[in-house]
């Protein structure tokens, strides 16, 4: 079993949905989550035929704003816990392990001082160190996104690859 996640940024464009096309048929996840989808519930069924992963919650964007998906392939016990613009919150049974996992989907408002009303994005950081560059992160931001951590009782899982996944664009010494 494996989980795909990926903050897709928009599946406007027929070069997004072949990319996510592709990193599917690659990685063959049994659970897709998809955040920022930037579409509609439409457009998100026909990349859910497109990919074969027919099972699925679909929270619409709004406008060109937000959108999450949470798909999944025929077959895998997945019940509903809730939703929101900002959520889906699933349990997975009988897949991985014989006890029940939970699966949350986030997407968080970009705006940090508006974060609070979807959480505080799970995009944040707990510790300076997980930040390179630019602008120190405000204490208490963190400080509440860790306070959110152990009252959901969540923990960090860690990674895979590159620590850092934002770059500027930028070459030679002016690269972050």
């Amino acid at each position: 079993m494996s989980l795909l996640a990926w903050n897709c940024r928009g599946l406007g464009s027929s070069l997004a949905v072949r990319i996510l096309t592709d990193k599917v048929k690659a990685k063959d996840p049994t659970l897709v989550i998809l955040a920022k989808t930037k579409a509609g519930v439409s457009r998100m069924k026909g990349i859910q035929r497109k990919l074969k992963y027919m099972q699925g919650i679909i929270i619409p964007s709004d406008g060109r704003s937000g959108g999450i998906a949470l798909i999944w392939k025929e077959g895998i016990d997945i019940r509903f816990k809730s939703c929101s613009n900002s959520h889906v919150d699933v349990v997975v049974h009988g897949v991985l392990s014989p006890d029940p996992w939970r699966a949350i989907g986030f997407y968080a408002q970009p705006d940090s001082s508006k974060r609070d009303i979807s959480w505080k994005d799970f995009n944040e950081i707990v510790h300076p160190d997980e930040k390179l560059g630019g602008a120190d992160r405000d204490v208490g931001q963190m400080e509440a996104f860790r306070d959110c951590l152990n009252r959901c009782g969540l923990c960090d899982l860690g990674f895979v690859g590159k620590k850092f996944t934002w770059c500027n664009g930028c070459f030679g010494a002016q690269r972050t």
